[in-house]
């Protein structure tokens, strides 16, 4: 049943050879597709496997990186989840449809499969029958009897193959297509549709079974992962953030959805998502008395005075019982890399001169290598920020003459494919210089046409050696374009005092108060009092925020005064294990004890000010109005057991349950999307 009729033929042979691999198991995913050791490997030149890799990458199999190989797609969570929504769909109406229309010859050529599938799975070869599998769907469409049917079929059907694939219950599928083979064939219409629901939940199990076995050791699965429930109706659906739900319960759902939450997180995670209110009961915001939080849609509507037994009778609510836990804002991520992390990859040795131009040269040789950047690789990192409690960030994605825009695409495409649980706002970041590449200012002015809140700048002194020229070219763009600026500094002394009011005074001529940021910023820190007080209250008149990582070692920022002044001022992660640097996890709350011991915090309500700058202070860096545990802000909320704000900090304990818009996203500290 080979699926290359639009290609010639050594090009169609090649894409059945590298599609049937890929299907069977044999090309892993994320494995290199290179053109030239494929040629030699098939015994072609390069001009098939070229036709090949790009009808691959039509059918969903075959990711391509610009300016170097392909991969073999890595399916996620969320792909196998919409795969399982569009299957549900699909084959309910196939098989309905086979079983009202189907021939005589139809029927007779879906019993040859069906007895190929049990003769490969008896005799345990998974690879036919796993194929046979496949080909019994394929030919169930085929009975069906409609023509679009089968168009969308063939449109999905190497990523449907694949999900087909994933199992290791050959004789139990083979079994469970025989009993639908018999409703078909006695046209009988609820026995197919019950059926159907059957196989499609027992294909969900046995396909989490198989990602867990084929996990590398050590590695959990994506979709091991799901919140406990419970049941006290059937209207109402329970999370508990403390422990499990035992299979032993008295409570016949419980059993019952427990088992699958076991064994199905998908389906539980869109058993839950399919509500469309929460009721977050028994939590303390900031510490202070129990309240619960109802929130409608993705914003929180009600804040009220916890009381027992406030489950609402209603079937389109979700319980999630908080345990009297400390609860936060969701935590916004000032300042980050996503684009540029190898994070889930094997150790990467640290290597280059470290300063500020070895680490640049040093990223530009070694990206290709490890991929960098990616989707997968971002959406890595991001479920790293969800796990953690961060739920909107403000990231620089490298733009330079070598990845174009590409870095800004694959971010895009990794928050999508998270379906918008972490908020993202991107800044084009020139990590190489702006002026000393020809070209880079007409990448950062494409960028922000595309839609990039901000554009950024480096080391106008140091990368550049020419800061008019760089800072002119900036301005220009951002007040053309209406973005913002967000510009790396990280001079000290007397260079970053110059620096800090050359952006000032372009700050002031162009009429952007409001819109220019500061990244990183140490030199301020090692400025006398005086001056730091003089820049400061012209930063605060313009509205020009600062953002920083706390390293340690960097002077001290006047963080008082800048806060007193009405300065923005967000915390950050920096990179996260990358070409740069071995260190960072995404945590932001351990970015916030950093900065606390960094100031030499002490004081309780320093300490909530601290947690303030990692979440409701940091609002303006992603453009929120308001980010809090308050009515009218989107519901992102962060459960933790600590006994107040600074217990909080100083311990930086797991993330019990993280909603973000409105949805649980991550618990026990482990991700549900």
């Amino acid at each position: 049943m080979a699926n290359s009729s639009g290609a010639g033929p050594e090009a169609a042979r090649v894409t059945d050879r590298i599609r049937d691999e890929i299907l069977d198991g044999v090309r892993a995913p994320g494995s290199k597709l290179v053109e030239r050791e494929l040629a030699d490997e098939l015994g072609v030149s390069r001009v098939p496997v070229r036709e090949a890799l790009k009808a691959l990458v039509a059918e969903g199999l075959v990711t391509l990186r610009p300016r170097t190989w392909a991969v073999v797609r890595e399916f996620t969570s969320s792909d196998v989840a919409d795969f399982t929504e569009v299957r549900g769909a699909f084959e309910t109406l196939a098989f309905r449809l086979a079983a009202q229309r189907h021939s005589r010859e139809g029927l007779q050529k879906l019993r040859t499969v069906l007895d190929a599938e049990f003769a490969a799975a008896e005799a345990g070869d998974a690879v036919a029958a796993r194929r046979a599998a496949a080909d019994f769907h394929e030919v169930v469409t085929e009975l069906a009897g409609n023509r679009l049917l089968e168009e969308i079929g063939q449109i999905t059907r190497s990523r449907m193959r694949w999900y087909l694939g994933q199992h290791d219950d050959l004789v139990g599928v083979a079994r469970q297509h025989a009993d639908l083979f018999d409703a078909i064939a006695r046209r009988d219409l609820a026995e197919v549709e019950r059926q159907a629901a059957d196989h499609l939940k027992t294909s969900m199990l046995l396909q989490q079974e198989h990602a867990s076995r084929t996990a590398p050791e050590g590695e959990p699965t994506e979709l091991s992962r799901a919140p406990a429930l419970t049941h006290d109706t059937d209207d109402t659906v329970w999370y508990t953030v403390s422990s499990p739900i035992h299979a032993d319960s008295p409570h016949s759902s419980v059993r019952r959805v427990t088992s699958l939450a076991a064994t199905c997180p998908i389906l539980v995670y869109h058993l839950a998502m399919e509500k469309e209110n929460l009721l977050v009961t028994n939590v303390r915001p900031w510490g202070a008395d129990a309240v619960d939080v109802v929130i409608t849609g993705d914003t929180i509507t009600e804040v009220r005075p916890a009381t027992p037994d406030a489950a609402p009778a209603t079937e389109t609510t979700t319980v999630v019982d908080g345990g009297g836990k400390l609860a936060l804002p969701g935590f916004i991520n000032a300042h980050a890399h996503v684009d540029k992390s190898w994070w889930g990859q094997p150790w990467v040795s640290y290597g280059g001169e470290a300063t500020t131009q070895g680490r640049i040269a040093h990223e530009r040789a070694q990206r290709d290598k490890y991929g960098i950047p990616s989707a997968h690789g971002t959406e890595r990192v991001l479920r790293e920020f969800l796990r953690h409690g961060t739920t909107a960030t403000r990231t620089h994605v490298d733009v330079d003459l070598g990845v174009g825009l590409d870095g800004i695409t694959n971010v895009r495409t990794a928050a999508d494919r998270l379906g918008g649980a972490v908020e993202v706002e991107i800044v084009a970041f020139p990590q190489d210089g702006v002026i000393r590449r020809d070209g880079v200012l007409k990448l950062l002015d494409a960028a922000a046409d595309a839609g990039a809140h901000s554009i950024g700048g480096i080391d106008p002194c140091a990368i550049d050696r020419d800061p008019v020229a760089q800072l002119d070219g900036l301005f220009e763009i951002a007040e053309r374009r209406g973005c913002g600026i967000d510009i790396h500094l990280h001079s000290g002394g007397d260079l970053a005092a110059f620096e800090y009011e050359l952006i000032i005074d372009r700050t002031r001529r162009a009429g952007l108060a409001g819109k220019v940021n500061v990244s990183h910023g140490f030199g301020l820190g090692q400025l006398t009092a005086d001056r730091q007080t003089a820049l400061v209250e012209q930063f605060g008149e313009l509205g020009i925020s600062w953002t920083t990582v706390a390293p340690t070692g960097s002077a001290p920022l006047p963080w008082r005064t800048m806060l007193d002044r009405g300065m923005g001022l967000g915390l950050g992660t920096d990179g996260i294990r990358d070409l740069w640097s071995p260190y960072g996890d995404g945590d932001i709350l351990q970015v916030a004890l950093d900065f606390a011991k960094l100031h030499r915090v002490r004081y309780d309500e320093d300490f909530v000010a601290v947690a303030r700058l990692a979440t409701s202070s940091a609002a303006g860096f992603v453009h929120r109005s308001v980010h809090d545990v308050t009515v009218g802000a989107r519901a992102d909320l962060v459960l933790v057991d600590a006994e107040n704000v600074p217990d909080a900090i100083v311990r930086a304990p797991r993330r019990d349950l993280v909603i973000a818009g409105g949805c649980v996203v991550a618990s026990d500290g482990e991700v549900t999307v």
